[in-house]
């Protein structure tokens, strides 16, 4: 198909300026609902089923440029080329719901690549990739350029697609550092070859690299490693969360040791909760007033007990201390509101609550229920069936979800075509869709 200039469009008094225009509301519409989506995983406000509320609408939008035919197609190169990272994210979906491939590869070929740029083209490609279009993605991981590797690791890993060879050719190459989303999109398309060459990577220095090695390895189904990890986490924190979501209930005395001898972190505090022994209650209670590791705390003892003790608590906005007069600088350095007549900003929400007291007065009342030989998950005793829970909660965080998602696949050795970042929509069937005897 012939290259076409990219056209220079106008929002004019005329019938196509009229056009053009709305189609550059839509984009600007779909650039907010994008980067407002991505907030919204780590928003304590939101449950992840509330999300599925901005995906139809940015649904309804994209739809328009569906219908909009050629123009709207236009319209779609030029802020591609010219518009934020938002509006590049927009385009290249209309692009591939269109297998328009010249107007998406213009736009790749155009584009400045950064960090919102990577991401914006990453997401783009996750959601809208057409099934024809897979070996795109195959000669993305067959340059030399690690942005376009990254990129085509990320959809490989998250759409499952086959490309173990082209992964694995990209594990052996020593031309390039170690990719650690090469890394984790094997552990996600079971590249089972590749477990020698991962049990060297546990000792890299790059601790992400180690990281997604370890978790690669434990969803390819070697256990074993949790010993190496156990080691590594007297000096690192980053096996930690492994060690809670593979573990069994002997690992919770040995993160109990870590915690006494080296010290505490939010990794540790979670991964606890994850184990679920009832034995680590007393050093989640102690942590519970403890600032940032409190509310990790509160977190880490619902996933075992599942008393849910939420409480409506308010979080007062962020000031951003450029916008203040000198006066009212110093009154924030002290700890007052910048202005003692105005109603404080901030909104109420319900989080678990970090009051020792509560929890422990309802540990008093509830302690007998809980068999000290076993594990728990969600005040029951732990089965397949609590982390099945966790990812149907609407009051799971979303880094709950992730890690128990995570934990699904090593525990019942069932690698679903799954991750917590799918259109609510389909992580909702998914989920429905588990088989029950794995429950």
């Amino acid at each position: 198909m012939e290259k076409k200039e990219i056209p220079t469009l106008s929002d004019g008094p005329s019938q196509q300026g009229f056009y053009v225009g709305l189609y550059l509301e839509h984009l600007e519409e779909c650039s907010f609902l994008y980067e407002q989506r991505l907030t919204l995983f780590e928003d304590p406000e939101i449950c992840w089923t509330d999300i599925e509320d901005f995906e139809e609408r940015f649904e309804a939008h994209v739809d328009a440029f569906v219908i909009g035919e050629q123009l709207a197609l236009d319209v779609c190169r030029m802020r591609a080329a010219e518009g934020d990272f938002g509006e590049l994210h927009a385009a290249l979906r209309v692009f591939c719901r269109q297998k328009r491939m010249d107007y998406l590869q213009e736009a790749l070929e155009g584009a400045d690549i950064n960090e919102d740029t990577m991401t914006a083209i990453t997401e783009a490609l996750k959601h809208e990739l057409p099934e024809d279009w897979h070996d795109l993605i195959g000669k993305m991981l067959s340059f030399d350029a690690v942005d376009l590797i990254r990129i085509g690791a990320i959809v490989t890993g998250f759409k499952r697609l086959p490309f173990e060879r082209e992964l694995l050719k990209l594990l052996y190459d020593k031309k390039i550092a170690p990719v650690p989303e090469v890394i984790h999109a094997l552990g996600r398309i079971g590249g089972q070859s590749a477990q020698h060459d991962l049990l060297g990577m546990l000792a890299d220095s790059d601790n992400r690299v180690a990281h997604e090695s370890a978790l690669a390895l434990l969803r390819l189904g070697a256990p074993q490693i949790i010993d190496n990890l156990l080691k590594k986490a007297h000096q690192h924190d980053w096996p930690l969360m492994l060690i809670g979501i593979a573990g069994k209930k002997e690992h919770a005395a040995a993160l109990h040791d870590i915690y006494h001898h080296r010290g505490k972190s939010a990794d540790l505090l979670l991964a606890l909760g994850f184990l679920g022994d009832p034995a680590s209650i007393p050093i989640l209670m102690d942590n519970l007033a403890d600032g940032p590791m409190g509310a990790t705390s509160a977190l880490a003892l619902n996933l075992i007990t599942g008393a849910n003790l939420y409480e409506e608590v308010f979080i007062p906005e962020a000031i951003d201390e450029d916008t203040l007069f000198e006066d009212e600088l110093e009154k924030v350095k002290k700890g007052a509101s910048p202005d003692a007549d105005a109603e404080p900003a901030g909104a109420y929400v319900f989080q678990l609550s970090t009051n020792p007291e509560s929890w422990r007065t309802w540990w008093r009342n509830n302690a007998e229920r809980f068999d000290p030989s076993l594990c728990h998950r969600n005040g029951r005793p732990f089965t397949p069936a609590g982390i099945l829970e966790n990812l149907m909660s609407d009051q799971s965080p979303h880094a709950v979800r992730q890690w128990a998602a995570e934990e699904w696949a090593i525990k019942t050795g069932q690698n679903l075509t799954f991750e917590t970042d799918f259109p609510v929509s389909i992580q909702k069937k998914v989920l429905a869709g588990i088989d029950a005897t794995k429950r």
